[in-house]
């Protein structure tokens, strides 16, 4: 899947040079490269190991949510009472990801795009 992710991201860089577009190319390929960065970033925490993706979590999406995250365990094909100590495990991590207990009434930039969480998808893990 990674290496679909990187084709994808080749075609999409290619489509302004398609259209024979200069103008605005540079900020597209910008544009691509940073949103295919977060799907490249998803695709590895959903394929690191169970017993590490506390922490392939933490370092690949530090801006990263415990529903994001639990979405991500979901996607892993994970049993919900497997979910919770490792939930559990990402909470106890100390100042990381936390569960907020008040909605922010700001929005931090660039969160992982929901669109990429919210079609299932299940991983047939060998």
């Amino acid at each position: 899947m990674l290496l679909d992710t990187q084709a994808v991201k080749t075609i999409l860089l290619e489509i302004p040079a398609l259209g024979r577009q200069t103008s605005g190319a540079a900020s597209y390929s910008k544009f691509v490269s940073r949103e295919m960065s977060k799907a490249e970033a998803l695709l590895k925490v959903i394929l690191s190991p169970v017993d590490s993706v506390v922490d392939t979590y933490r370092a690949l999406l530090p801006e990263g949510t415990p529903m994001e995250f639990q979405r991500i365990l979901e996607l892993k094909g994970l049993k919900k009472a497997d979910q919770q100590s490792i939930l559990d495990d990402l909470n106890k991590h100390g100042p990381g990801i936390t569960q907020p207990s008040v909605v922010p009434s700001v929005v931090p930039a660039a969160p992982l795009p929901l669109y990429l969480l919210q079609y299932p998808i299940r991983l047939q893990l060998d």
